[in-house]
């Protein structure tokens, strides 16, 4: 049995306060106002800046973004990454939300994991996804599964979609589809089982996934 575990190097905690009044004395081991990147939220998307500094969420309830560039911060991932696998023996890593931090980050810290890393970053781009094979060990093909969702809809949707997704995988990701994990269902969005109601779909959908495997 091979254990995987789920990092999140980009935020912590759920914040429903913004400063002055929220305060950071519950967190560990980041639990002070310079640990953290100034308060500010995501308003677009498309830059990236924002996307690494600013914070997931909104003032009601956020993700509270952590201070990725600062040399503390950045030696304290580093030694904690490695006790972590020494002491629980893990055999693989999920790296939450890559895309919130910047990438020069990632190198050293999981070297020193010494797994199979494992990114997430939910984004529906081949050359954006891709970016992030020449940082990272393996990407999960967020981009192929938006086309898988498209295509396994309804028996009119375009199966010309899946095409698609294979010549930008080979082309986007470094080393083409090797390093791409080909998925169906996740965490962050709705059963695509949910949405559809005909078995057959389901179940090609299924074999897509495992044949891209």
């Amino acid at each position: 049995l091979s254990r995987m575990h789920c990092i999140s190097a980009g935020c912590t905690g759920c914040a429903r306060a913004t400063p002055p009044s929220l305060t950071f004395d519950r967190f560990q081991p980041f639990n002070a106002a310079t640990d953290f990147q100034p308060c500010c939220f995501i308003q677009a998307h498309q830059n990236q800046t924002q996307v690494e500094q600013c914070r997931v969420g909104d003032s009601s309830v956020a993700l509270v973004d952590i201070d990725n560039e600062d040399s503390n911060t950045v030696s304290t991932f580093n030694a904690r990454i490695r006790n972590l696998f020494t002491m629980c023996n893990l055999d693989g890593l999920r790296v939450d939300t890559v895309k919130h931090v910047h990438q020069d980050f990632w190198p050293d810290l999981l070297s020193r994991a010494g797994v199979l890393a494992v990114r997430e970053a939910l984004d529906y781009l081949y050359n954006y996804t891709g970016a992030y094979t020449n940082v990272i060990d393996t990407v999960f093909n967020y981009p192929e599964w938006f086309n898988l969702v498209k295509a396994f809809l309804s028996p009119q949707a375009d199966m010309g979609l899946l095409v698609t997704s294979v010549d930008l995988t080979k082309q986007d990701l470094k080393n083409g589809a090797m390093p791409a994990v080909s998925f169906s269902e996740d965490h962050d969005n709705a059963l695509h089982s949910s949405s559809i109601f005909d078995p057959t779909l389901i179940k090609s959908t299924i074999a897509w996934k495992s044949g891209g495997e």
